[in-house]
């Protein structure tokens, strides 16, 4: 099955055409809505794809930058309202976990900068061919993000921040920088797909969590 993949949880994202579990085509683009049409003629000519063997749209659900969470989802509503296909809508955390890689069984924090001082995270649990999601989405400061994961006794954890461009931030400098992937969005939203999971152009709406967030 062939997948339009769009990542888009903070400015420096990515899209990908993926058919099963291989990666076609990927390529990183930035918040404009006016680079993911010409990308998406782009990877499709790269891989002599037709638009009508596209049978879904994965796309980042948030959280992320407001703006950026936007054009992502107005792009995967145009392209799955014009192809008549499902959207599997992927949460950002979610990517950005499975996009670290680390061993299994390691317990993985991971985060997007939320800005002033706060920062989208959640806490996953990698197993052989997955993960398992051991809390929900939370945006607090670093200190309170500490507090709830010494409640959790999570022992060990590898904390991972989504590449926004910004180099770091200074609350977490002992994350490790990591990108989402729109190939990894696309590896989750297949599964989402299989599952029945999917939204509609219509339906479909991310999770902004702080809709005051405009970077």
């Amino acid at each position: 099955m062939k997948i339009l993949a769009i990542e888009s949880s903070t400015h420096l994202g990515s899209i990908a055409i993926t058919d099963g579990e291989k990666t076609l085509a990927e390529r990183p683009v930035t918040k404009n809505a006016e680079e993911l049409v010409p990308s998406f003629e782009e990877i499709l000519k790269k891989t002599a794809t037709s638009k009508n063997e596209i049978r879904g749209v994965a796309v980042s659900s948030g959280p992320g930058f407001f703006t950026s969470l936007k054009v992502g989802a107005a792009a995967a509503k145009s392209f799955a309202y014009a192809l008549k296909i499902p959207i599997a809508p992927v949460p950002s955390l979610d990517i950005l976990a499975a996009s670290a890689k680390f061993e299994p069984g390691t317990t993985v924090c991971a985060a997007i900068n939320a800005r002033s001082g706060l920062f989208f995270w959640a806490v996953f649990r990698e197993e052989n061919g997955g993960f398992t999601r051991l809390c929900p989405d939370s945006v607090t400061t670093p200190d309170e993000m500490r507090k709830h994961l010494a409640e959790m006794d999570a022992g060990s954890v590898q904390g991972v921040l989504q590449e926004d461009g910004s180099g770091g931030a200074d609350e977490i400098a002992d994350f490790t920088i990591v990108s989402s992937k729109a190939s990894v969005c696309a590896s989750l939203g297949l599964r989402l797909m299989e599952e029945g999971k999917t939204e509609t152009a219509f339906s479909f709406s991310p999770n902004y969590v702080r809709e005051n967030l405009y970077s």
